[in-house]
């Protein structure tokens, strides 16, 4: 995740950097232990793309697994910059 770009779109929600990594922390949370946030998605995107490629990602575990990983690493990487704050 960029960091710099991060902290501009923080900064056009009026936000915080701390508000932000609380986000997303409660965001992982609830991808990986609320169902419905999952069917949710699901619905969505059986909505706008074919079949094939909502069965290939969204509706495998897989990929639900590779989201949670995607998201835990960008959440680090944000954490472990000393200086990450907004500019």
């Amino acid at each position: 995740m960029n960091a710099d770009f991060v902290a501009k779109k923080i900064v056009d929600h009026h936000s915080t950097s701390s508000m932000f990594l609380d986000s997303l922390t409660a965001r992982i949370r609830l991808i990986s232990g609320d169902p419905s946030i999952r069917e949710d998605f699901r619905d969505e995107m059986r909505r706008f793309l074919p079949a094939g490629p909502v069965v290939d990602t969204a509706l495998s575990e897989n990929y639900w697994l590779y989201l949670k990983a995607l998201l835990d690493d960008d959440l680090r990487g944000l954490t472990s910059i000393s200086n990450f704050s907004l500019l």
